[in-house]
């Protein structure tokens, strides 16, 4: 993640913030895949969408959940957006409602909170019930497939 985190924060002059626990242990693969996704496809929309110069991201662990902050200091999301979205899926952005049907396909809970003063991505993602190991339906080959369309996007 820091790899891209940083080649991110080159091409787009925004400044990410990235605070690691001090230990983590290797996750399953689906989880890391869906943690690495939800974090570029948070930044690709800050940087497409709020105006911020700066995103805090945040991620913590136990041994049973990994929850993954992500802040922006931009516009926020318009309230209807938001409260659309947060009742039906749906109305701000297919972005966003992917990254909340990854974190669905793990049994975790996604939460969108936004104002006028910036964006909040929370995800809680359960450890426990996933078995540590290469799943090929979710994990990619290589970095070079990870990033396939990225460097357009940003």
């Amino acid at each position: 993640m820091q790899w891209y985190i940083d080649g991110f924060s080159k091409r787009s002059g925004i400044k990410v913030i990235l605070e690691l626990p001090s230990k983590t242990a290797r996750m399953p693969d689906v989880v890391e895949l869906t943690l690495f996704r939800i974090v570029q496809e948070g930044l690709i929309n800050v940087h497409r969408h709020s105006g911020s110069e700066r995103v805090d991201i945040r991620i913590e662990n136990d041994d049973s959940r990994i929850v993954v902050r992500l802040k922006d200091y931009g516009k926020g999301l318009p309230g209807i957006l938001l409260e659309r979205f947060r009742k039906t899926g749906s109305g701000a952005g297919v972005g966003l409602s992917g990254m909340r049907e990854r974190v669905k396909e793990l049994g975790g809970e996604f939460v969108v909170e936004s104002d006028d003063t910036g964006t909040l991505l929370t995800v809680i993602a359960p450890l426990a019930a996933i078995p540590v190991g290469r799943n090929s339906r979710f994990s990619p080959k290589s970095p070079a497939e990870i990033l396939d369309g990225v460097e357009r996007a940003v």
